[in-house]
């Protein structure tokens, strides 16, 4: 088992590293191939990464706060993500539908237009 810190933000390592987060591994983008069963990834990933390593059986956990629209885009330090009260949250994603088969992709909706 290896145990994942996936982030490009020097913020949020320096902030991982207070929390003393026990990781193995810390990368700015995170290859999938390299993931395997038991794995904890901890991070920010897009959706489908986060279903991929799932699929793969690793466990995710999300760096979650309540960021203000006025900090959005900008690097935050550690003190402004303990401020924010940053924690982490597991979270699960499963692919629904397998975007390769157009017979089983979501149907697009119609909009009427006026």
């Amino acid at each position: 088992m290896t145990i994942w810190l996936i982030t490009r933000h020097p913020g949020a390592l320096n902030w991982a590293n207070q929390q003393q987060l026990p990781y193995d591994q810390h990368c700015n983008h995170l290859a999938i191939t390299q993931i395997r069963a038991g794995d904890l990834i901890y991070g920010t990933l897009p959706i489908p990464l986060i279903a991929a390593a799932n699929k793969r059986g690793a466990r995710y956990f999300h760096l979650e706060m309540n960021l203000p629209e006025t900090q959005r885009g900008t690097e935050l330090t550690a003190e402004q993500l303990e401020q924010l009260k940053a924690h982490w949250v597991e979270y699960r994603a499963t692919t629904i539908n397998n975007n390769d088969q157009p017979e089983k992709q979501a149907p697009l909706l119609q909009r009427d237009r006026h």
